[in-house]
């Protein structure tokens, strides 16, 4: 059954894709990255709505089905630039190969990573199951592809290092509603790719399935802004 091999897949990565590998179609692919981006996005609906009774802003239902084709979009660029990466680290395999492997865990990391907490565990071991699907998809070593998944994490960084700059230089009233937005996306992050840009920060949406980046970031740009504004 699909449950049982999205189980194994988050279980037992390296046995499951050598077994799946035969199976590996991007019609399969898009299936499984769909029912994951559901599984996010409503999840992440159900808790802004819950969220809201704190608020008084109460989430927007027409923007679920946008939220679901971000995410499957984002999904397919995201393992498309690993997959160059991976590539030009002397992998041999192919893209649809790779897309499959990542979408078997998606919909179990997609429902587990919406979980307060458990999320964070889930995110990193997420990265784990990545790179073993890198791996075994491209049949590289695991270093490679480790590397082939932690470049763009670096890239990010650097983001994160401009926007810590531009709050810096931000006036106190200015970051104040930079925290207070800031804290709301937060909330907000798992499995809701819109939810930084929603909340006036840019350049940090990422799809579930990569919620530890999301969550590393928000702790980090956090304790930066908490640093400068204590500055001021």
């Amino acid at each position: 059954m699909m449950i049982n091999t999205w189980i194994e897949a988050f279980i037992k990565p390296q046995e499951t894709f050598t077994k799946e590998k035969a199976n590996a179609s991007f019609g399969g692919a898009a299936l499984n990255l769909a029912i994951a981006a559901v599984i996010s996005a409503v999840l992440a609906y159900l808790f802004n709505l819950a969220m809201s009774a704190f608020s008084g802003v109460a989430p927007d239902v027409l923007l679920l089905p946008l939220t679901i084709v971000a995410i499957i979009v984002f999904e397919f660029i995201y393992v498309g630039v690993i997959y160059v990466i991976a590539r030009l680290l002397g992998g041999n395999g192919g893209y649809v190969t790779l897309l499959y492997f990542a979408s078997l865990y998606a919909p179990v990391v997609a429902l587990l990573g919406s979980i307060p907490l458990v999320s964070i565990l889930v995110g990193l071991y997420s990265i784990y199951l990545f790179v073993i699907a890198v791996k075994e998809s491209q049949n590289i070593s695991t270093g490679r592809a480790a590397v082939a998944v932690f470049i763009p994490l670096v890239l990010l960084t650097f983001r994160i290092i401009n926007l810590l700059y531009m709050a810096k230089n931000a006036k106190p009233a200015a970051m104040k509603i930079i925290q207070h937005k800031f804290w709301a996306a937060l909330l907000n992050l798992e499995g809701n790719p819109n939810a930084l840009g929603a909340c006036g920060i840019r350049g940090l949406n990422l799809p579930a399935g990569r919620n530890v980046v999301t969550l590393a970031s928000a702790l980090w740009v956090s304790w930066g802004l908490l640093l400068c504004h204590k500055q001021r």
